[in-house]
């Protein structure tokens, strides 16, 4: 598996080049984040394809690479602006992915991050509770 592709399709992934995720995939693939979950390479590209369709930005910085075939850690920040979120500002949230690779292409995805800081935050009802829980769980 090579991570400086996976590096480079998702620091440069976007709308339009959704299909640049085939190099990277197998056709069996099992992806997983905290919102989804799908199963086979048309699967995950159509998932990709719904997830960036609303968004007004969203770009990855890929900071750390592990590697221990055949399985690979990448932890990342995705800033993410979405019309809906925020006042489509831009927001940063932090994550990870662990991949499992056979013959060379990624069979396993699964992303950890959280959905609050993706989400949930940005949400006026739901700020207003996760701020009040928190701060009850502070003190």
């Amino acid at each position: 598996m090579d991570l400086n592709l996976f590096t480079e399709v998702y620091e440069n992934l976007s709308l339009e080049r959704i299909d640049t995720l085939s190099a990277l995939y197998h056709p069996e693939v099992h992806f997983q984040d905290p919102a989804h979950e799908t199963h086979g390479l048309p699967a995950l590209l159509a998932y990709f394809k719904a997830a960036y369709t609303p968004l007004l930005a969203c770009r990855f910085q890929i900071e750390t690479t592990i590697a221990a075939p055949p399985l690979a850690s990448v932890s990342w920040c995705m800033t993410l602006a979405h019309p809906k979120l925020a006042g489509g500002q831009p927001h940063p949230v932090a994550g990870c992915s662990v991949l499992r690779y056979q013959d060379n292409l990624i069979i396993d995805h699964r992303d950890y991050f959280d959905m609050g800081a993706m989400i949930y935050e940005h949400l006026p009802v739901m700020r207003t509770l996760i701020r009040t829980i928190k701060q009850r769980m502070h003190s």
